[in-house]
């Protein structure tokens, strides 16, 4: 299942990546008093961790599910550990070969590059 009916929001500021919808996890595992801060400044716990595909076959591990959590957060340091990418942010509307690409018409677009090493 891939997860396009959600709206992830790119967070430089929260502590993993999380969603509030259950269905679209895969691997799902029970965790043990995981507390996660709200944006209202309240305090709640998740439930569940698994593994999301995104739309471009983008692979986000160790999501954790916090049910009172209304939207999906991509943690854009757990992004680049985990899958060795270079994340830029920009309004540019071109597009490369080798880039995934997603375009929020609200927030802003995202480019993910694989690095190469020579």
């Amino acid at each position: 299942m891939t997860s396009k009916e959600a709206t992830w929001i790119i967070d430089t500021g929260a502590s993993n990546h999380m969603t509030g919808n259950l269905r679209s996890l895969h691997e799902i595992k029970t965790v043990q008093g995981c507390p996660v801060g709200l944006p209202n400044e309240q305090q709640t716990m998740a439930t569940n961790e698994g593994t999301i595909i995104l739309e471009g076959g983008l692979k986000l591990e160790n999501v954790l599910y916090v049910p009172k959590l209304n939207c999906s957060l991509i943690f854009v340091s757990q992004l680049i550990d985990a899958t060795n990418c270079i994340v830029q942010f920009t309004n540019s509307q071109q597009k490369d070969g080798n880039s995934i690409k997603w375009m929020y018409t609200i927030l802003f677009s995202i480019e993910i590059y694989r690095k190469k090493f020579s």
